[in-house]
């Protein structure tokens, strides 16, 4: 349910729920203007569901880096199931299966669980867990480990106006004026997991315009400086979830935030016009000619015609 909104500013200690639910358009939501307008009204009437797995993951990772506090108090780290096996060649034996229902005591998988065993709300396994703490230490490394550590500032969220509506976003972690750091004194940091194998520039620069980072950092920078006036560098901490956990570090360039600034503008755009007119096309619904993109299409000439295809 829509909570009621806190006044224009940043506002910390916010837990993640209660922020879900203040009634604002968020940079996520917007994301899906790129699509069509028609899943962008899916999104703003909260038809498309965003939980999963993977999420869930995902904010334990950011726990763990940014509030391990929270990531103690709020995360279980659930052991292999102990219910005894009654039959079979494992008869007598523990099951030793996954489990995420508990009774405080012991772990239960599905097929174990019986009455006095709940689902705690944020359950990981134990091998996750173990990641986790690869990526905690691979950062905690790290000369970026710094920034992070410098003052507050760890999942701040924030509430103002841009481009004429009332919009909220939440940081990873905002650097204000750090001594001895130069022009990041005054940052925006986003922590992204990857696949292993996935950080460096090449990979993680597609993955820039896969899924928009580069809008979603000029979304946040230009909402915090809408607020205090601070100009921010915006820097991605870039890190696999899975051994050997390589760490990159990427400080947006003026033509990538420019982008993303352009990509950001033009979907409020689209919001707003098509709020007004009540109306929320979809994409191309005639049947028609495609197939590869412009660029996969130039780079496959190429070699068609090395090999005489065309």
């Amino acid at each position: 349910m829509p909570s009621e909104l806190p006044e224009n500013g940043f506002h910390e200690n916010v837990q993640f729920n209660e922020y879900v639910n203040w009634d604002a358009l968020n940079f996520h939501t917007l994301m899906w203007a790129r699509e069509s307008p028609r899943h962008l009204k899916a999104a703003l009437d909260g038809m498309i569901e965003m939980k999963s797995q993977d999420l869930d993951f995902g904010r334990a990772i950011h726990a763990k880096i940014l509030e391990p506090e929270i990531f103690e108090a709020s995360f279980y780290v659930s052991e292999r199931c102990s219910a005894i096996v009654q039959s079979g060649n494992r008869a007598g034996q523990a099951c030793g299966n996954n489990s995420k229902y508990t009774d405080g005591e012991s772990w239960r998988c599905g097929q174990h669980c019986t009455d006095g065993f709940e689902e705690p709300d944020s359950v990981i396994s134990g091998d996750k867990a173990a990641r986790i703490e690869g990526v905690a230490e691979a950062i905690d490394e790290h000369p970026v480990a710094r920034l992070i550590e410098f003052g507050h500032g760890f999942e701040i969220s924030g509430v103002t106006e841009l481009m004429g509506e009332t919009i909220k976003f939440r940081l990873d972690k905002m650097v204000t004026g750090l001594r001895g750091a130069g022009d990041l004194g005054n940052a925006i940091i986003d922590l992204k997991k990857v696949q292993r194998g996935k950080a460096n520039d090449e990979k993680f620069g597609r993955s820039i315009e896969d899924f928009s980072y580069d809008a979603q950092m000029a979304w946040y920078c230009d909402a915090a400086q809408s607020i205090d006036g601070i100009e921010r560098r915006a820097i991605w901490l870039i890190v696999e979830d899975d051994i050997p956990h390589a760490v990159n570090v990427i400080i947006a360039s003026d033509a990538t935030m420019d982008i993303g600034r352009h990509k950001y503008t033009q979907w409020m755009r689209d919001y707003q016009r098509c709020r007004e007119r009540d109306s929320w096309p979809t994409i191309e619904t005639d049947i028609h000619v495609g197939g590869h993109t412009d660029y996969n299409l130039r780079k496959w000439g190429e070699v068609l015609q090395m090999h005489d295809f065309v």
